[in-house]
């Protein structure tokens, strides 16, 4: 064994680690031992590579890595295929920052037409998931996340795109896809629509206004025509709406009551108001109705709130009429609601149920546009031309015009804007506020997949449990049709062709008329259905299934029409959801590995809380449509990583730590135990640079120190152990503390073995830790003057087993020690310990822990009385205990006391030289009285604490003989050096004590010991 720095450098000593896995490939080396226990399925999730890794990254990626090197050691093959993300709107937003553009409208027009334009936009955005490759692979190796980097999958490559295309195919065959023109959430500035797991991703809490809107309703009708004494209303009579959208008031079309909901009329000055009965106080501040009526009565019609719509303009024959909806409920608001059918998925719903006109006032790009029609001289609509809908100034003009309309005794506002706070989403990528917005887009029916997705989610281990019918479970319990179109340029392209010779806004798939579509499900059935393969593609290296090159792929229909392809990318979670196939390319090569189940489902997978609306749902949703069961059987879903006031850390924050920064100053090792040991997985972290440096100080120190002190003194003994490994492993005989400590260790190993098995880390790496500080201020400081050798190859045998079980969490220490120790390969070759169930004395365990607490209330009343534990004291007296004598040695050696005796009673001298402490059932007295003889036995061990500290000031090695030189005018002093001074050479290991002055030395050390002067010098 060789020597060990004391004061080592963990960063140190990790870089010399990765160097030597490296230099003999001991990755590798795991891959290709013997695995009785057969293959563990692992999937990465796969990162986009455009951003350098932050500290939540290292979070998730180093619990995966706890349980893949677990598993490794269990013998199982554990394969890691890592993998990048590379399409979607991150990549496309990094580029657009680059170019320093914004939006599609500049993306088509970087070159001289739209096709060149975006062909050089994919190439830019090809290029640029690449920029911080060498980062997440120098952060991969950095952290000992052993992951087969040289042959990852990549999501823009054409066999991966391919099966995701076989994918769809599958989906397309079973009738689950297809193309609806549906109110979606919607993002102006990156002008694509979004699904709802990545709408889910973007939510903020946000206090905007809302706005009470009073619509005039025509004069002369009868509130309740069943009625044949209904009042009729006049010219001042309105109904009440109340929205948090103010924006969509000029699309309006239409308002809802609830069907069985009452409703009242309420005369508040000349005007009439209706309301649901329910509102009327919290709204009007009255309920003094002059007449009710059920929602589904109110068959009226209102005034354009807009007078804009030009009367010539058809499609308007049922507009601006109150309708029945089960979707309004009277717990907020008014009890109705305004409905603007292209902003609302349940307006939409209520328009097509009525036949509602379907007329957009806002562009794509988030702007007021007004169609033909609308009256263009109408002054609001010019001032509303061409101004972003989501806007404070935009609204502002709203707001006041309806104001103004309302005070003038028509339709518009009631009283002044409210603000309200509520959940809004945002652009998971770009932060700008979405739009509920009715547009063409194709989805995969997973509504009709609900029961499926939750079977298979039942058969899922989460971890938290919780998640599972929580988060995860609730979210599919509301699953929605999956709009997988994205109108963007750089993603997988959808294969879907249609025919052009038909032109209608409904889409009929999988019929055999003429208008068509197809979905293209593999490379050769697109060579045999294309009529121009050969022309965009010249020969197979060319073939890129990118825009704008596939869309130059014209096939024939059935009818003998042309096809074209449908002009957007899917959605990049379908790329992620894929990759337990499309990693393999699958079903076009390795059939074997998906069918035969080597390679699915994944026995783990582990990433963000995030992911349960992401990668962990799309997944699911992937396998489920294929008919596969879930997609995995266990998952860790990671917490938040939080700063020290509680907030999540983010770049954009300034709040974030850098990883980097992190392991150059603490190592690696320390940042993976503080996300081990600081709570369950599934909590948020509270972390700073503090947090980090305490796993050094509290945990790697204390480990390394007791490995330091155990090499040190085995060298000084000569101590070489019986064997390699078992030498004590079996032993039941031998010192107490001895078979305690093997005790100990074979309830660690098992409670460790069957966390991980359970897929806890936090409470296996706890276990570690109380184990690791036991061991070093229990087991070690009470043997440590120990010469026998058992002492020496117990420790040894602990020390290797605490390697081992270590270097899942630990890898860099953990191979250190075990490497120096065991002189093998490397830990991570080696088997995880096993535990011997005989071994485990619970009845010793209750007896030592009953000595700690005999000891805990001895230290309490030494403390009360100001007395230091180096004083000796004459006797400890122990009530209601029954203890072995080895046991009452340790508490003596302990407490520092001459004597302990159990007693049925105290026994105490009638003087105040005793002092009592009792708890849970137990009671002590300790005689406080210091005699001359315990008083120079305890300057005897100040001063040899001192001498202690001297040395290890000096950093001499463990057994080095140095030569002291003690000062003091003290007699006192200088009668302990008569009494103790082999003892004190002894235990300090000096080869001499000259009490003398020395002007040469290497170390000097001045204190005041019980009011006397004394300096220590030491001396090679």
């Amino acid at each position: 064994m060789k020597k060990v720095d004391p004061r080592q450098s963990f960063p140190k000593l990790e870089e010399e680690i990765l160097s030597f896995w490296e230099k003999e490939k001991i990755f590798e080396k795991t891959l290709a031992k013997e695995s009785p226990k057969g293959d563990f399925i692992f999937f990465e999730g796969p990162p986009t590579a455009n951003g350098r890794p932050g500290i939540h990254h290292i979070f998730s990626r180093a619990l995966k890595d706890v349980f893949l090197r677990y598993k490794t050691m269990q013998g199982f093959r554990v394969e890691r295929k890592a993998g990048w993300d590379t399409h979607g709107l991150p990549v496309e937003l990094e580029v657009e920052k680059k170019l320093n553009i914004s939006g599609k409208p500049q993306i088509e027009t970087l070159k001289k037409n739209p096709e060149e334009s975006i062909a050089d936009f994919n190439e830019q955005c090809k290029n640029s998931v690449w920029e911080y490759k060498t980062d997440w692979e120098q952060s991969t190796r950095r952290m000992g996340f052993w992951l087969d980097l040289e042959r990852p999958y990549i999501t823009y490559d054409n066999n991966y795109i391919e099966s995701v295309w076989w994918i769809l195919s599958e989906a397309f065959r079973k009738e689950l896809i297809y193309k609806g023109h549906k109110v979606v959430p919607y993002c102006p500035r990156c002008g694509t629509a979004l699904s709802s797991h990545e709408v889910a991703q973007g939510y903020k809490k946000v206090t905007e206004n809302s706005v009470y809107v009073k619509f005039k309703v025509k004069k002369g009708q009868l509130l309740n025509p069943k009625m044949t004494d209904s009042p009729v209303t006049d010219d001042k009579t309105f109904i009440l709406s109340w929205t948090t959208t103010p924006w969509t008031l000029p699309g309006n079309v239409a308002l809802a009551v609830g069907s069985n909901i009452e409703y009242g009329t309420v005369k508040i000055g000349d005007e009439t108001f209706i309301v649901a009965a329910s509102r009327a106080e919290a709204v009007l501040k009255t309920t003094n109705f002059s007449f009710k009526m059920l929602g589904k009565d109110l068959d009226l019609e209102y005034e354009k709130l807009f007078n804009s719509i030009s009367p010539e303009v058809g499609g308007y024959e049922n507009a601006f009429r109150i309708y029945s909806a089960d979707f309004v409920t009277a717990e907020d608001g008014t009890g109705v609601v305004h409905a603007a059918v292209m902003y609302g998925e349940e307006d939409y719903f209520l328009g097509e149920l009525v036949d509602l006109p379907k007329v957009h006032t806002v562009d794509e790009n988030g702007r007021f546009t007004f169609p033909s029609g609308y009256a263009s001289s109408y002054q609001i609509l010019e001032e509303l031309e061409n101004r972003l809908a989501k806007d404070k100034e935009t609204e502002k003009i709203i707001v006041d015009y309806l104001k103004k309309q309302g005070d003038a005794g028509t339709s518009g506002l009631f009283g002044e804007p409210l603000l309200y706070e509520h959940d809004y989403p945002f652009c998971w990528r770009c932060d700008t506020a979405l739009l509920y917005y009715a547009k063409d887009s194709w989805f995969i029916a997973m509504s009709k997949l609900k029961e499926k997705l939750k079977k298979n989610n039942a058969r899922v281990n989460w971890i938290p449990a919780h998640m599972k019918d929580g988060r995860f479970g609730e979210w599919l319990e509301g699953v929605r049709d999956w709009a997988i179109s994205r109108d963007r340029y750089w993603g997988t392209p959808l294969p879907f062709w249609q025919c052009q010779t038909k032109n209608s806004k409904s889409e009929t798939l999988n019929s055999k008329s003429c208008g068509r579509t197809i979905c293209i499900g593999s490379i050769e059935e697109l060579k045999e259905k294309a009529v121009n393969f050969s022309e965009v593609f010249a020969d197979e290296k060319s073939i890129d299934l990118h825009k704008p090159f596939i869309d130059r792929l014209k096939l024939q229909c059935e009818c003998g029409g042309e096809m074209t392809r449908t002009p957007e990318v899917a959605d990049c979670w379908l790329d992620s959801g894929s990759m337990p196939f499309a990693q393999w390319h699958y079903p076009f090569e390795n059939k074997e590995k998906i069918d035969e189940k080597k390679f699915f489902p994944a026995d783990f997978i582990a990433e963000g809380q995030d992911q349960t609306r992401g990668w962990f749902y799309t997944l699911l949703a992937v396998s489920t449509i294929l008919e596969l069961g879930p997609a995995y059987k266990n998952v860790i879903s990671n917490g938040l990583v939080l700063d020290a006031k509680g907030q999540k850390m983010s770049k954009s924050r300034g709040n974030s730590l850098d990883p980097v920064q992190l392991s150059d100053s603490h190592g690696y090792d320390a940042i993976r135990w503080f996300f081990y040991t600081a709570n369950q997985p599934g909590e948020s972290k509270l972390m700073n640079e503090d947090s980090v440096r305490d796993q050094v100080r509290r945990f790697l120190l204390i480990l390394w120190n007791t490995y330091s002190f155990f090499v040190g003194y085995a060298s000084t003994r000569e101590f070489t152990p019986r064997s390699r490994l078992g030498s004590t492993g079996g032993e039941t005989s031998g010192p107490l503390f001895d078979r305690w400590l093997l005790s100990k260790k074979n309830r660690l190993i098992k409670k460790v073995s069957e966390s991980l098995d359970k897929y806890d880390v936090f409470t296996s790496s706890r276990a570690i830790e109380e184990f690791t500080i036991e061991l070093s201020t229990w087991y070690v400081r009470n043997n440590k003057k120990r010469t026998d050798d058992n002492f020496l190859a117990v420790l040894y045998e602990t020390l290797l087993d605490i390697t081992k079980l270590l270097a899942p969490f630990a890898p860099f220490v953990s191979e250190e020690i075990y490497r120096n120790l065991m002189g093998e390969e490397s830990v991570h070759l080696a088997s995880f310990p096993s535990f011997d169930e005989k071994l485990i004395d619970e009845k010793l365990g209750k007896e030592m822990e009953m000595v700690k607490k005999i000891v805990e209330l001895g230290h309490a009343l030494r403390k009360e009385k100001g007395i230091k534990v180096r004083q000796p004291l004459g006797e400890l007296q122990i009530v209601n205990c029954k203890l072995q004598i080895e046991l009452l040695n340790i508490i003596s050696d302990e407490l520092n006391v001459k004597s302990v005796s159990l007693e049925t009673k105290h026994t105490l001298s009638p003087d105040d030289n005793w002092a009592e402490k009792e708890d849970g059932g137990v009671s002590i007295a300790l005689n406080t009285e210091i005699t001359p003889e315990l008083k120079k036995e305890g300057l005897m061990r100040e001063i040899t604490r001192l001498i202690q500290d001297a040395r290890k000031e000096a950093r001499y090695d463990f057994d080095e003989k140095v030569e002291a030189y003690i000062e003091t005018e003290s007699e006192e002093i200088r009668g302990v050096f008569d009494s103790f001074i082999d003892k004190i050479k002894e235990q300090t290991k000096l080869s001499e004590i000259n009490l003398t002055k020395v002007k040469d030395f290497d170390i000097k050390k001045e204190e005041i010991i019980d009011s006397q002067n004394i300096i220590v010098a030491l001396k090679r």
